[in-house]
């Protein structure tokens, strides 16, 4: 009974010694005879992408080269990884760009729904003003004040109410 608890007891300690180089070992790639390296560098640059199996980034290839030489098919799939990084990274700026035009867009509306508010309260409280029939002072072209008469009062009315009626729904 010792013994088959030993023997756990031995290979779960081998294990956990076996995890820290198992962890740094990120690449992984066949070389030239078809052995199976796995290292925590990069394969040599002789090796072509078709022959490594595994990358830092957890990227993993085991497809055959399509045709010709290995290096040719390399290179290939060398530039659709990177078209495809690059294509990812713009889509993401375009997204990023959109979202900010969309935030802006919205500040501008609510600035905009804002100034009108202002404008339709300023509008009520001018035409309220000139409905209570308080005398109402205003200056002339030359800086001169003078008191609206019953015609400008009603005129000064019929403006207030045509701009609410325009502008505040």
């Amino acid at each position: 009974m010792g013994r088959p608890a030993t023997v756990v007891g031995a290979g779960l300690v081998l294990s956990l010694l076996l995890m820290p180089v198992l962890a740094r070992a990120q690449w992984m790639w066949k070389d030239d005879q078809g052995h199976t390296i796995v290292s925590d560098q990069g394969p040599p640059s002789s090796v072509p992408n078709s022959r490594i199996l595994r990358s830092p980034s957890g990227t993993q290839s085991f497809s055959p080269p399509a045709s010709g030489s290995e290096d040719n098919a390399s290179d290939a799939s060398k530039d659709t990884q990177d078209k495809t990084a690059a294509e990812k990274e713009m889509d993401f700026q375009k997204r990023q760009k959109d979202a900010a035009d969309a935030a802006r867009k919205q500040q501008e509306l609510a600035k905009k729904q804002q100034q009108v508010a202002q404008l339709c309260t300023n509008l009520r409280a001018n035409l309220n003003m000139l409905q209570s029939g308080i005398r109402v002072a205003r200056m002339d072209a030359q800086g001169e004040r003078y008191i609206m008469d019953d015609t400008q009062r009603s005129a000064e009315m019929a403006r207030a109410q045509n701009e609410i009626s325009q502008n505040c729904k």
